[in-house]
């Protein structure tokens, strides 16, 4: 089964915000229905409408997957585990919503985010699924230069050592 591409980005804002209207219970459904009319342009100002009015109710121990996000150096690994334990809690949101909310709280500057934004995953599955890719391919360059940066620590020592000895043979005088 493939994604549906959208031929604008209304579309795709259009279909968030209806399935969002869709899973929404009794006293949330007579909430949307007493919005004035035009006050609701995009999908983000329904969902900030919703927070504002709603939020109180949430208990504080519940993280709500649409507001969390990473920090700038947070490592990704704690960012999925966090969004994986809230995302259990809301088993029941489409995989569209649960990927746009994942990627909405990665790092701007995040090499996933961008990945996610150029070829969208199917499923939340996958876009969780990459993500580990992700964690796996920072941890092992992560341990790979801590290793290299040791060798190269090492040689710079043994070369400055053979350096020094170069210097002082330079210092003393020729032996006749």
């Amino acid at each position: 089964m493939k994604r549906q591409k959208y031929a604008y980005p209304e579309e795709q804002d259009a279909i968030y915000c209806q399935v969002f209207i869709e899973h929404m219970n009794k006293d949330a459904t007579s909430w949307f229905l007493n919005l004035l009319a035009e006050t609701i342009d995009s999908f983000n100002d329904l969902r900030m409408a919703f927070m504002k009015f709603f939020g109180m109710f949430m208990s504080k121990g519940s993280t709500n997957l649409f507001t969390m996000a990473q920090g700038k150096d947070e490592p990704l690994r704690e960012l999925v585990e966090r969004f994986k334990s809230s995302a259990a809690e809301h088993s029941d949101i489409p995989d569209e919503m649960g990927i746009k909310a994942f990627e909405n709280g990665l790092w701007f500057e995040s090499k996933l985010k961008e990945s996610m934004m150029l070829d969208e995953p199917a499923t939340l599955q996958d876009a969780l699924h990459r993500s580990q890719k992700y964690v796996s391919v920072k941890e092992s360059k992560a341990h790979h230069s801590k290793i290299h940066g040791m060798m190269k620590e090492s040689s710079r020592q043994a070369s400055s050592h053979q350096e020094s000895s170069r210097q002082e043979n330079k210092r003393r005088p020729p032996y006749y």
